[in-house]
């Protein structure tokens, strides 16, 4: 478990506290939800950078491109094979 959900985890029982208002605590579930969302991230962009293969590469990339919100063009490996 990475150093970040481990810190997620600990907003969120943070959050559950009955001490805190309302927007404290939803404010510790954002926290807690950016830093998973930021975990998954960096778990798929080293997971690109250690695969080896054009077919590996293009579905992390794919894949790290979703995480971003970003889309991704047609695989430009395609038009180096129609050479």
């Amino acid at each position: 478990m990475s150093k970040a959900i481990k810190l997620a985890d600990r907003f969120e029982r943070y959050g559950s506290g009955t001490l805190l208002s309302s927007r404290h605590e939803d404010d510790c579930y954002d926290v807690a939800t950016e830093l998973r969302r930021l975990a998954a991230i960096d778990q798929a962009a080293l997971k690109l950078v250690k695969c080896k293969g054009r077919y590996h590469t293009e579905q992390n990339m794919i894949a790290l491109g979703e995480l971003l919100g970003v889309s991704m063009p047609p695989a430009i490996c395609e038009k180096d094979d129609e050479k």
